[in-house]
């Protein structure tokens, strides 16, 4: 994760946005630029546009190479339209930084939209609080990405990076492997269905709302055919005690989404994270991703999330916080949507009993 903003125009031969329609040229920048996030692969675009939303692929390019990229998925929501970057722009410098946001602009009126939301790919602090509000930009009343995540460094044997892990956790991986569980993984669509069904389970117990069987089969279809994806199932005497998948981009594996079984009483996801641990190592990576966490001043008992913090902070690793996600008002109706949105987000809130924070 970049840590600040580099503040100054561009240097060298002038350049305008345009859109990009080629996946080895868009990938030979995405993939190996520093940082970089999944959610600004082409296969992400692929999956949100099989998903029917618009997309738009964004570069600078000086000759034949991108300098500078950002994906943007246009949202229609009942209060309004807006572009939403995900873990982007990905950019060098102020200048490029605006020459991609001058472009977006653009699509964003001929699409009807209210405002450019991104969710930065950036450190939280004052120097990109105040390099954004400088370009007009101001907090978002909502976030799509988790405002923090938790990270492990996977360069070590597996077993070197086991030894250093919570007693507890190693507890749990012994219990799991003396009671003979197994861990499997696929890629095929009729999986990415157990998988739904598993979340729609697992979502009416624990009282939070899941993705349908369409959004978890076309995530498969569009990043399975490039090796980016894997679904672990983890079963004891050949029944599915619990579910989760795994994407795989760059140097980093990421884990998004788990589900569990009613019957399951063990805390399998501890040997489902090994598994694909050792396949990231496999595949070179150099990270592991456990996902969203509770920011380091919320993390007290009591707290929605603290439960699968504490889960995550037991495999070792570090806490990542990232900037707040960050909106650029366009039209004047701006205001309404984030009033309706706030309203929105603080009933969710109080059902999910958040309301503490």
């Amino acid at each position: 994760m970049a840590v600040s903003v580099v503040v100054g125009e561009e240097v060298g031969s002038p350049m305008d946005a345009v859109l990009i329609d080629r996946e080895e040229q868009w990938e030979a920048f995405v993939v190996n630029s520093q940082p970089t996030f999944i959610l600004q692969s082409w296969a992400w675009g692929e999956f949100y546009q099989s998903l029917g939303k618009k997309i738009f692929r964004l570069g600078l390019v000086n000759g034949d190479k991108l300098v500078s990229s950002a994906l943007f998925i246009k949202y229609t929501t009942r209060f309004g339209s807006f572009l939403y970057c995900p873990r982007g722009p990905i950019f060098g410098s102020e200048g490029q930084f605006k020459k991609i946001i001058a472009k977006a602009r653009d699509i964003a009126a001929s699409e009807g939209c209210l405002f450019l939301r991104l969710d930065p790919l950036l450190e939280l602090n004052s120097e990109n609080q105040k390099f954004f509000k400088n370009q007009g930009f101001q907090e978002a009343g909502n976030y799509i990405q988790p405002e923090a995540d938790w990270v492990l460094e996977i360069s070590k044997p597996v077993e070197e990076l086991v030894s250093q892990m919570r007693e507890t956790t190693r507890r749990y991986l012994r219990k799991e492997e003396k009671e003979g569980l197994s861990v499997i993984s696929s890629t095929k669509t009729e999986d990415a269905a157990a998988f739904a069904d598993l979340v729609a389970q697992t979502s009416a117990r624990k009282g939070f709302s899941g993705q349908g069987e369409t959004y978890y089969k076309k995530i498969v279809e569009a990043l399975g055919t490039r090796d980016q994806i894997k679904l672990y199932k983890t079963l004891k005497d050949g029944q599915v005690l619990s579910m989760a998948m795994v994407l795989f981009y760059a140097d980093t594996a990421y884990y998004v989404h788990g589900a569990s079984a009613q019957h399951n009483t063990s805390p399998v996801a501890y040997s489902t994270h090994i598994q694909a641990i050792t396949d990231a190592k496999v595949k070179g990576m150099g990270f592991y991703n456990f996902g969203g966490v509770v920011k380091e001043e919320n993390f007290k008992p009591g707290h929605p999330w603290y439960g699968i913090t504490f889960f995550k902070m037991g495999f070792g690793g570090f806490r990542r916080e990232y900037l707040k996600a960050q909106d650029l008002p366009l039209r004047a109706a701006y205001s309404l949507y984030t009033t309706a949105e706030k309203g929105r987000t603080q009933l969710r809130r109080l059902i999910r009993g958040y309301s503490i924070y």
